[in-house]
């Protein structure tokens, strides 16, 4: 039929039979030989030729037909610009970042799981309790301390440590009228506290805080004792003093006390193995675990993990 240009479309059917049709059509005109159908053997040649006829008349008939747009390739999609420009090279020394992660570790893997720290501490100390011919006023000192950390159950620890204080004392007399007695003498008073603890420690990152308790033992020395009850002198009817106990000779010697202490404390990771923290502890008697205050410690910790 003359003015009839058709715009050809080739589409290809399941079972290898290709149909060839028009997509539009100049005024609506019809050609019956726009269309080509590879015929095939038997009954299937037949349905295909009636089929591509019934497409024919029918999209005709509507008048022209646009074909869908053919989907977009990946590399035709529009991309973030920023995400694909390229990243200058950091300079100074500094961690390049990527798109996915802006922060890079301040530490390594090796460092963020610790299973067993030792702790320096230089700590101040200070005690309030009733020596025997002294009166209930603060001595305070400093020493040291050292602990060791072991990893139990995260977040759980088991903490062994000792510490050492000295206090410096002043001597103690009763003036009347002219008389003068002596009530306690001077010099340092030495104490060493040992035992263990529960810590409960949240190890977040580069900073873990904690609150540890536990018990244990602590030992007081002094000078010897100017007055009965204190080291080295008779018993009184009551006992001796702190820290002391009553012999079978009646004297008063060298004793050990139970002690319970609760405390809490920070710490920082400064390296893989190396770590910055403070703590602060308190201590009671077991004789007399209601008489507050009784032993206070605050110190720096300098420690190593591994």
């Amino acid at each position: 039929m003359p003015g009839a240009s058709p715009r050809l479309r080739r589409r290809y059917l399941p079972h290898g039979q290709r149909l060839v049709h028009a997509a539009e059509y100049d005024a609506g005109v019809l050609r019956a030989d726009a269309f080509d159908v590879t015929a095939r053997r038997g009954a299937g040649a037949t349905w295909a030729r009636g089929a591509a006829v019934t497409v024919a008349v029918v999209f005709g008939a509507a008048g022209p037909v646009s074909a869908a747009p053919a989907p977009l390739e990946p590399r035709e999609i529009p991309q973030d610009p920023d995400l694909a420009m390229p990243r200058l090279r950091a300079g100074g020394r500094q961690p390049a970042t990527d798109e996915h992660r802006r922060q890079l570790p301040l530490v390594s893997n090796r460092a963020r799981v610790r299973h067993v720290a030792l702790m320096i501490s230089p700590i101040y100390a200070a005690f309030r309790m009733a020596f025997l011919g002294r009166p209930r006023t603060p001595l305070r000192g400093g020493g040291v301390a050292f602990d060791v950390d072991i990893a139990l159950w995260r977040p759980v620890w088991l903490r062994l440590g000792a510490s050492y204080s000295g206090h410096p004392l002043t001597a103690q007399y009763d003036v009347q009228d002219d008389t003068t007695t002596p009530l306690a003498p001077g010099g340092t008073l030495h104490a060493l506290a040992a035992g263990g603890a529960v810590v409960f420690g949240m190890d977040i990152g580069r900073v873990m805080p904690m609150l540890e308790a536990g018990a244990g033992i602590m030992v007081l020395r002094g000078p010897a004792g100017v007055q009965d009850g204190q080291l080295g002198r008779a018993c009184l009817s009551g006992g001796c003093d702190v820290g002391l106990q009553c012999a079978a000779d009646n004297v008063c010697r060298q004793g050990a006390l139970g002690e319970i202490h609760a405390g809490a404390g920070i710490e920082v990771q400064l390296a893989d193995h190396l770590s910055l923290g403070a703590t602060i502890r308190y201590f009671a008697l077991l004789s007399a675990p209601t008489v507050f205050p009784v032993y206070l410690q605050a110190g720096l910790r300098l420690g190593v993990r591994f």
